[in-house]
């Protein structure tokens, strides 16, 4: 029993590099970002490149085909940004943990007639649902740089919006 179960966590955490794998930049560091600007919030876009003079964003409209859109620093308020595969990570590794938790608190009980193999299999399920709330709640974190429409603002945060584009050595 406890080699079949073992062998299965060992068995998903293998398969997590292919669930997660990126589709258009492959091997790359993709960062989801949101835009909000003036009167619109550019959603669900990829941070291609960032320059002096501002930002260049991927956005992927529903049904079309993907639009590379330049925003000057002076249009931008605030930029969030999270790394794409963050939340099913973060959900995935908090199951785990709150399984590995549940089922040595469950094995560890011996109240039960059912004896301690019985109660580290409840203690292993019931533990998941609230791990992969936590692990929920931390993934789901975003980085929050606040510009203003300040170009001082923004230059001063250029090195690390670098940091999280695609493009970090050619950026124009």
């Amino acid at each position: 029993m406890k080699s079949k179960c073992i062998g299965s966590v060992i068995t998903l955490l293998l398969l997590t590099g292919f669930v997660f794998s990126q589709r258009e930049f492959k091997g790359q560091t993709v960062y989801k970002t949101w835009v909000e600007l003036e009167n619109v919030e550019i959603r669900d876009g990829v941070l291609l490149r960032a320059d002096e003079s501002g930002i260049t964003v991927r956005i992927y409209p529903a049904g079309n085909e993907p639009v590379d859109r330049k925003i000057s620093a002076e249009e931008i308020i605030e930029i969030k940004l999270r790394r794409k595969g963050k939340v099913g990570k973060g959900v995935l590794y908090g199951a785990l943990g709150g399984m590995v938790v549940g089922a040595a608190a469950g094995a560890s009980d011996d109240s039960g007639y059912l004896g301690p193999e019985f109660g580290a299999l409840a203690g292993g399920v019931f533990g998941i649902i609230p791990g992969s709330l936590v692990g929920l709640t931390v993934g789901a974190g975003k980085e929050k740089i606040v510009i203003n429409k300040n170009k001082n603002t923004y230059l001063e945060n250029l090195k690390s919006l670098k940091s999280y584009s695609i493009y970090k050595e050619n950026s124009m």
